[in-house]
């Protein structure tokens, strides 16, 4: 049987939530804690847990194109290497405009969902 490590992120009575990274990412879920032994579970507790947190994945569409965030760059007055240099945040702004990801477009995406 395959065991995992797990960091034990709360333990709170029977149960633990814990964390564990593989090669799909970092993942958390919650498990029996007795199920840990020596900082580590068995694959099968984890794939039975209940995970934890919102599966972005799902929720998050990336429509943006090279030419969209050039244009959002440029009317963020970014033309040049040293405009990005000195104005990082705007950058990063425009090119969420571009993708039309922003806090309010998660938030959206997580209501619907309940």
């Amino acid at each position: 049987m395959e065991s995992i490590a797990v960091r034990v992120v709360q333990k709170k009575g029977q149960a633990a939530l814990v964390e564990w990274v593989d090669f799909d990412g970092t993942h958390r879920a919650t498990i029996p804690a007795k199920a840990i032994i020596g900082g580590k579970t068995a694959k099968d507790e984890l794939d039975y847990g209940i995970t934890y947190g919102e599966p972005w994945e799902e929720m998050i569409v990336l429509n943006a194109t090279p030419e969209a965030i050039a244009e959002q760059l440029r009317k963020c007055g970014i033309w040049t290497r040293e405009d990005l240099e000195a104005r990082p945040n705007q950058a990063l702004s425009a090119i969420q405009a571009a993708y039309g990801i922003g806090l309010t477009a998660l938030l959206r995406a997580v209501r619907q969902r309940e």
